[in-house]
């Protein structure tokens, strides 16, 4: 039986440092994500003093059902692309390390941020304020749109498309509907919402902002 040493001496001759480097930001960014998430609930988990409410398919438990998904076609040997060249490996590596970090930082922040006006459901409650500060000036839905950035950035470490167009075409429609649900409860609700939607893009940033009228 391989000892921790043997297993980690057998990765870095393999694939190299960074590849090392890259494993070990995924797990503990994936940690710290569980655990805002497990905070969210523990701490802003509220079955009362909804103003309005919209029962969503798309919410924590079908997120993590995506999660247990994704982690399998990260097994499937057939969906792992062999990089042509040392260099595109080290960038795809640094890419998707970068991707996890930056996506790590936006969502926990954005949950810190976002406090007691956190739901599970598509939620508006009697005391809801609009936040459009810090990590929300970016982009309107950091906690969606830095998973995104999260599973890219995997899909890049371990060269897996599979799981990338499982991003594409599953998740990101799923965090897409979940957010038009959101929206159309703030707009409802919030008059200032249709001037930040035109200033700030879901998922990301917006590189030419315009005023709603």
């Amino acid at each position: 039986m391989k000892s921790p040493s043997d297993i980690l001496q057998s990765i870095i001759a393999h694939h190299g440092w960074l590849f090392l480097v890259a494993n070990i930001v995924v797990a503990i960014s994936v940690f710290i994500v569980i655990l805002a998430i497990i905070f969210d609930f523990v701490l802003y988990h509220k079955h009362t003093e909804s103003k309005k409410k919209i029962n969503s398919w798309v919410e924590t438990g079908t997120m993590f059902l995506y999660f247990f998904g994704f982690n399998l076609l990260m097994q499937i040997p057939s969906g792992r692309v062999k990089p042509a060249s040392k260099e595109i490996t080290n960038t795809m590596y640094i890419v998707g390390v970068l991707l996890m970090i930056i996506g790590c930082y936006v969502n926990v922040k954005g949950r810190f941020m976002l406090k007691e006006n956190w739901a599970n459901q598509v939620t508006i409650y009697k005391n809801q304020t609009l936040i459009n500060t810090g990590v929300y000036k970016i982009v309107r839905h950091p906690l969606y749109a830095s998973l995104i950035w999260m599973l890219s950035g995997g899909s890049f470490i371990y060269f897996n498309y599979f799981a990338f167009l499982s991003v594409l075409f599953v998740f990101i429609p799923m965090m897409y509907y979940r957010a038009m649900q959101e929206e159309k409860l703030l707009v409802s609700e919030f008059n200032e919402y249709m001037k930040y939607k035109s200033q700030v893009g879901m998922f990301f940033p917006k590189l030419f902002k315009h005023d709603k009228l």
